[in-house]
């Protein structure tokens, strides 16, 4: 499976902080970068990031690191 260019700059950015999930997207709290929740939903099937659950209910975030 080849990679889009957005797809590849999400991994990167997952990799260098895990995004949160907004009702826009995933990103970062600053709010600097956003990404669609169908990239980040076909990159989570196919493996290239995970979704972790934090304890206590706060909103999931997904990463790159160890997928």
């Amino acid at each position: 499976m080849r990679l889009s260019d957005t797809q590849r700059a999400c991994i990167i950015e997952a990799t260098i902080q895990p995004l949160r999930r907004f009702p826009k997207g995933y990103g970062r709290p600053s709010g600097e970068v956003f990404f669609d929740h169908r990239t980040v939903g076909s990159l989570l099937k196919t493996g290239h990031l995970r979704m972790i659950y934090p304890p206590g209910g706060w909103r999931p975030f997904v990463t790159a690191r160890a997928a």
